[in-house]
């Protein structure tokens, strides 16, 4: 007698209910529990969850203990978010590291070993919140610590400035994107770089976000700024081709963003920030804003006083800070 293959998939109307027991039924069975690692397993896997009614799944957890009853996608569906909510509430805490602060453990030495580990795993951004004992040693470190975040995001005041170069910088920004899409239009920039006798590094793009890197993106350009016209030759479709007067604003908003650049590094450079580095690089950005501000250049005027209006409210609020210091340690 010849038996005939089952179908891989259940025929319409197999009857779950009616398999075989292959567990014994004085296994103790927990529907609670089953349904947890449901909607734990869904969660994880990114099923759907209408899976729980398909009859082969139905059928699979019918073989792993016939006690199991079939639930319905609106059950599942609340069980998911009990799990999620639930998982949500649980504290993440995950040891970075330990970092040995040589004694005396005064208040600098306590900011200097938090600041140098948030710098060094790229976070200082992105805190939230830190906790620590409650002893008065942290509770002065972190308001220390609070000052000097405070410190570095009040120069800020360099983004307002540069939205009103967003036109120029943003051509500059597209024209090196264009030529580095492809390896083709990277080798005819090198040949026209070439061409001009131009021996320096390739293009380089800039993090958007960050003036540094527009710095430092904005002054490779310059280099090559011969170069593009000379390129325009070889790409007839390069449509980001800044005028003469486009590199010349361009020039002036690097020697903006030149000063800017050295204060931010030394304020948050390795070493702890102190006041007395602080505030010469603050007073050498305000006489640069202040030079700024005179120019002939209505482009440069525009900018430099957006940055002004800025950093002139924090100015004014450092000096109040630094009054107040003082008063404090010599009445």
């Amino acid at each position: 007698m010849v038996r005939k293959k089952p179908n891989a998939l259940a025929p319409s109307g197999f009857d779950v209910d009616s398999m075989p027991p292959l567990i014994g039924l004085d296994t103790k069975y927990d529907e609670n529990k089953v349904r947890e690692a449901i909607a734990n397993w869904i969660l994880t896997t990114e099923q759907l969850f209408a899976i729980v009614e398909d009859i082969m799944f139905v059928k699979m957890m019918k073989t792993t203990n016939p006690l199991f009853e079939k639930v319905i996608r609106v059950t599942i569906t609340s069980d998911c978010f009990k799990v999620y909510e639930h998982e949500k509430k649980r504290l993440q805490k995950r040891v970075l590291s330990f970092v040995h602060v040589p004694p005396p453990c005064i208040v600098v030495d306590i900011t200097d070993g938090i600041y140098k580990c948030l710098q060094e795993w790229e976070i200082k951004d992105k805190i939230f919140t830190i906790s620590v004992d409650n002893t008065t040693y942290n509770d002065k470190a972190l308001r220390t610590l609070k000052e000097t975040f405070s410190r570095v995001r009040k120069l800020s005041c360099v983004k307002d400035g540069l939205a009103i170069t967003d036109h120029i910088i943003s051509d500059v920004r597209e024209g090196i994107k264009y030529i580095n899409n492809s390896e083709g239009r990277r080798l005819n920039f090198s040949k026209a770089a070439h061409h001009m006798q131009i021996r320096d590094r390739k293009l380089m793009f800039d993090v958007p976000t960050r003036c540094n890197s527009t710095y430092d993106m904005l002054c490779m350009a310059l280099k090559f700024k011969d170069a593009f016209p000379r390129y325009v030759e070889y790409e007839r479709h390069f449509h980001h081709l800044p005028t003469d007067e486009d590199w010349e604003n361009v020039h002036s908003v690097c020697e903006m963003l030149k000063v800017f650049k050295v204060c931010m590094n030394i304020i948050s450079g390795n070493d702890y920030p102190t006041a007395n580095l602080y505030l010469i690089e603050v007073f050498r950005v305000k006489k640069t804003l202040d030079k700024g501000s005179l120019y002939a250049n209505d482009f440069i005027c525009d900018m430099v006083k957006k940055m002004k209006e800025k950093f002139d409210k924090y100015w004014d609020e450092n000096i109040k800070e630094v009054k107040n210091a003082l008063y404090e340690m010599y009445s």
